[in-house]
């Protein structure tokens, strides 16, 4: 994940951003037998400082083009255009976070502090 730079290291406790916050994770199985970091972002809804809560419902809600929206390109552009459907494995994993809103996505491992560069799975708007 360093390496891909989708995390930000926090040598120790001194270097940590205004508004740090850590969230404990875990492992959750995947279906080709791999693991997936999961952030509970949930778990502290009663807590001020929970993230998910924080995130309006109507900004968590995920709309999936259908078949109609291909159907309507076909005929807006003409039957001669090529129709591209992408899958991309961890496609969240893809959008990254604004630097302002890194330090909310803070966990500790091995004495160390990260922060999400991008958006980790768990959060309310990548569920």
């Amino acid at each position: 994940m360093l390496k891909k730079n989708r995390l930000e290291l926090y040598p120790d406790n001194r270097s940590l951003r205004n508004h740090y916050t850590t969230s404990t994770f875990g492992l959750t199985d995947k279906s080709d037998g791999s693991k997936r970091k999961m952030h509970h972002l949930l778990y502290l809804a009663a807590d001020p400082s929970a993230i998910n809560p924080g995130i309006l419902q109507e900004y968590a809600a995920i709309t999936y083009s259908g078949i109609e929206v291909a159907i309507q390109a076909i005929q807006l552009f003409g039957p001669q255009r090529i129709l591209i459907k992408r899958d991309f494995e961890s496609a969240f994993r893809h959008i990254p976070l604004s630097p302002l809103d890194t330090p909310l996505l803070g966990f500790q491992w091995q004495k160390q502090f990260y922060a999400e560069c991008f958006l980790p799975f768990g959060l309310r708007t990548a569920l």
